[in-house]
Parts: C-alpha cells; structure tokens; sequence
C-alpha cells in the first residue's frame, strides 16, 4: 500500500506529464522460467502456450546478485514490496531462500506466488523462519478429478495431496511457532472445468486455515483456441456464485479480492475503452534476464536491468512513450498487451477516481 507522500507525488507526476516524482510502490520478480507442470490455462508451459505463442527464451533463473543489486538500488526509491511470481515456479530456483534473505534484509514486503507442490515441511519451515509476508498458493481444483482436467500430463492424486498437506502445515507450524506470518492465501483461477467449485474452494480455504482467498477467471491470448471461453450464461453463474462466496467470506472475515472481481465483470472485457492504465507509473515487472515489463499481462520490452540503473530505466523516453500511450482510452489492445481481466483494474480506478476531478490541471502528453 502507498504512503501518503507516495500518493500525492504520484499524483504530481500524472498531472506534469513525463515528470516521474515517485518510483514503483511495488516490483515483480520473475525468478526463474522453469516450472514442474503445465497448467491448462498457463501462457507459459501449457502445451497450447508453446505451440501457439512461444515465449521462452533467455536466462532460465535470476541470480542472487541480479537481487541484491536491484533491492540496493529500490531501497533508495522508496518502493515497499516485492513479489515473485511469474513464468515459472519459483522454488525451482536453487537460490530462492538466498534471494528471500536479501529481499527481506533489505526491509521490503514480500509475497510469493507458487503452485504449491514443492511446500514441504522444511520449506514451509525457513519461510516461517524468514518471516515472509505472504504466500499465495495457485489451486486450479478442489477435486482430483479437477485437477487433472486442469493439469494435464502430471499425477492429480499425488500433487492434490501435497498442494492440501502443504496447506495444512503452514496452519500447524505457524501455530507451533506463535507466528502470524507467512500470511496464506489460496489463489484460485476459474476456467470451465472448475467454476462451479467456487463455493467447494471456499470450503476448501476454510479447511485449511487459510488467511485470504482470491480467484481469477481465465483470460489469456489463446482460450478461444482452445474452446475454454465461458458463455453468457456461464458468466452469469460465475458471478452469482461469486456473490455467495462473498458473503460467506465476510461473514468468517477471511480476506478476498471478490469485491474488485465483481467491479471487473461489470466493466467487461473492452476495459481499454473506459479506463486509462496507469500501471507503469506504480509497477514494473522484471523476468530473470533483466527485462523489464509494465505488468504480468504485458509482454512489451520497455529495457534491461542488465544495460542500466533501476532509475535511469524508470525515467528513459521508452517507459514515458508507454505510459502516455496508455493513458487514454483510445488505444486497441495489442498482441503484447491482453486486458481483458487486467489484475490491476482496482489500483487503476483508485487512481482515476482522483485524476478525473483533476484533468482541467493535467499536462497533455506530447
């Protein structure tokens, strides 16, 4: 979350134009492009993914000194938090715990995104031990039968178990040790094959203790492709069942993203067409080669950490063309970027909530 000094340079920098006042509030870290399943959905390591649109190439893991040097450089930008997450599991990297202690060291709030199936009893250990802040497990099924539609080509009934006893030992051990921390989160992508689990997942995070529940419905370049596109009466029941699921998470006061889920349906899919994208003012996302991206919906190449400072990259006439590029509405989305379900729609209306009123005082981008 922003500060307060944060909010109004950011503010100050979206109505003078090209003039950044503040740095991202928080940076994504691909650390590595490896990955032990092939998720139905995943633009990665789905078998459609690379046949379709193959985009792995480069370095396969992020360095420790890759990380130390970036948290050295973000320390001295302000920016609060750090997420892993990305093209890969990022507990294939051999030096992921190296990475965690210098993110951490370095004072930054960190979440992790994994699918869950390498959480044993010593990971979960030194990941309780570090003080991680939070670890959001992708779940794709509340079934065996589930997740084998969802991922094909691997043993359901072995990784469903380790997903579960992984959950279940982050309850106890956390318990064991009195720590709040990590906090938990299932996080659960919708495609045809579980949306009518919604309510099953929450009794499913109910179960197992968990601290928060976030869904996500699948919306990728190649769904049509693959005949995965919800019909309008699919997405009927998917928000309907949405609705319920909200209202029995409110009432055992675990935390969700429903709220903003709901918001984003009755955007619709064209929200290029009604809301400016600001995310390259708060955001960037950097894959293991150094590359730099405005968000995990986008693969437009705005520069390499390898070639230059995190602040000169923040500031080069490439990320300034990007950002006065999406800030209307009158741009088609291209085959770099899809934002059809943009993750960050939330933090794009807050922003615009303000800049709306403040649009007669707004420099016009060049």
């Amino acid at each position: 979350m922003a500060t307060f000094i944060q909010k109004v340079q950011l503010l100050r920098g979206l109505l003078t134009g090209n003039v950044v006042n503040t740095y991202p509030i928080f940076v994504t870290l691909d650390v590595t492009r490896r990955c032990n399943l092939q998720c139905i959905g995943c633009t990665y390591h789905s078998e459609s993914a690379k046949k379709l649109q193959p985009r792995n190439s480069g370095m396969m893991d992020m360095t420790v000194d890759f990380v130390n040097r970036l948290c050295n450089e973000l320390k001295t930008t302000k920016t609060r938090s750090i997420v892993i997450e990305g093209s890969g599991e990022p507990f294939l990297n051999p030096h992921i715990f190296d990475m965690i202690s210098v993110i951490k060291a370095a004072g930054f709030q960190l979440t992790i995104l994994t699918n869950g199936t390498l959480l044993d009893q010593n990971v979960i250990r030194r990941l309780v031990d570090a003080k991680v802040d939070t670890i959001k497990v992708s779940l794709w099924a509340t079934s065996i039968e589930e997740y084998r539609l969802n991922y094909p080509g691997v043993n359901p009934t072995k990784n469903f178990k380790k997903t579960l006893d992984g959950l279940k030992l982050f309850s106890d051990i956390k318990a064991e040790q009195k720590s709040h921390f990590p906090v938990v989160w299932i996080h659960n992508p919708i495609t045809l094959y579980n949306f009518r689990s919604i309510n099953a997942m929450v009794d499913l995070a109910i179960k197992m203790k968990c601290n928060g529940l976030s869904f996500a419905p699948m919306f990728n370049f190649f769904r049509e492709t693959l005949n995965l596109t919800f019909s309008v009466d699919e997405n009927k029941l998917m928000y309907h069942s949405l609705v319920h699921a909200k209202k029995r998470l409110d009432a055992c006061f675990m935390q969700h993203n429903i709220g903003n889920l709901l918001t984003r349906f009755k955007i619709g899919e064209n929200v290029w067409e009604k809301l400016p994208c600001y995310i390259a003012w708060i955001h960037a996302k950097i894959r293991a080669d150094g590359t730099v991206l405005p968000c995990c919906r986008c693969d437009l190449e705005l520069g390499n950490l390898n070639l230059t400072s995190f602040q000169n990259f923040w500031n080069s006439s490439t990320i300034h063309a990007f950002r006065n590029k999406v800030a209307t509405r009158k741009r088609l989305m291209t085959l770099d970027c899809d934002c059809r379900f943009c993750w960050h729609v939330p933090d794009n209306i807050r922003i615009h909530r303000v800049l709306k009123w403040l649009s007669p005082f707004q420099k016009k981008p060049q």
